[in-house]
């Protein structure tokens, strides 16, 4: 069973809203509301894994989630999509590969660059296709995650978060950061990428060379000096970079 909602009046359209890993749709709760007030419906939804949805923790791939996405926007034309971190790559990815269906894009410290080393690579590719199933922590450090503490304890007390990620998940992620820079100059979708620039989970210049590659005029790439992973929250940026996504989301409506 997957975990799904649809909020609003659709006066103006649909936004689509995916989640990154390890967290869930509920940590969205206050674009929602600003969406649902500005008169669009908003979908959101938990990955397989995730969340209020089925499945072993962290255990999931790009792939099934682009179904899922399929799943829950039946019988919606067109829409705007919003990713943050791996559903960044996610967002990418879909609007990639049904340009038809996306009205615009944005995206917050999007997967597009992760640092791996080439052994762990190998042994992940390895093991991952031989026991692609098994989980392992994700070992990313929620210190890292926000410049505000309050976020951090959120976090640590929110049962619907895992730090979970299965070798199967984590070899679709190579595979699709690798797509989405592939695919990149054929995208004609309205872009806009939000860049924390000291964010550690995932790697900056992936997004920065992702939106080089970007061959359409409609796109636009905004950094944040000093940033952590997550800006929802961070004290000096939060309205600046909510209003830089509903800006966005009205321009190309």
């Amino acid at each position: 069973m997957i975990y799904s909602l649809k909020e609003g009046n659709p006066k103006k359209g649909w936004v689509v809203i995916v989640h990154g890993l390890g967290e869930h749709s509920g940590r969205y709760r206050k674009m929602v509301e600003d969406f649902v007030n500005m008169g669009y419906g908003v979908v959101t939804f938990d990955h397989p894994g995730h969340g209020r949805s089925d499945g072993k923790r962290g255990d999931t791939t790009i792939e099934e989630i682009l179904s899922v996405i399929d799943e829950v926007t039946f019988g919606i034309p067109k829409f705007h999509i919003f990713g943050h971190s791996l559903g960044g790559l996610i967002a990418v990815r879909y609007a990639q590969e049904r340009q038809d269906r996306i009205k615009s894009l944005v995206v917050s410290a999007p997967a597009l660059g992760i640092k791996v080393d080439p052994l762990t690579n190998f042994v992940a590719r390895s093991i991952g296709r031989l026991f692609p199933h098994i989980t392992i922590n994700n070992k990313l450090d929620p210190e890292y995650l926000s410049r505000n503490k309050e976020v951090i304890n959120k976090v640590a007390n929110d049962p619907l978060m895992h730090s979970k990620i299965s070798f199967r998940l984590g070899l679709s992620m190579i595979e699709n950061i690798s797509l989405a820079h592939e695919k990149a100059k054929d995208m004609k979708v309205p872009t806009l990428i939000l860049v924390p620039t000291e964010d550690r989970y995932v790697d900056p210049d992936g997004a920065r060379e992702f939106f080089k590659k970007l061959t359409i005029d409609d796109k636009n790439l905004i950094e944040f000096p000093g940033g952590y992973h997550e800006l929802f929250e961070d004290e000096e940026y939060k309205d600046r970079f909510y209003n830089a996504i509903y800006d966005w989301i009205e321009k190309h409506n």
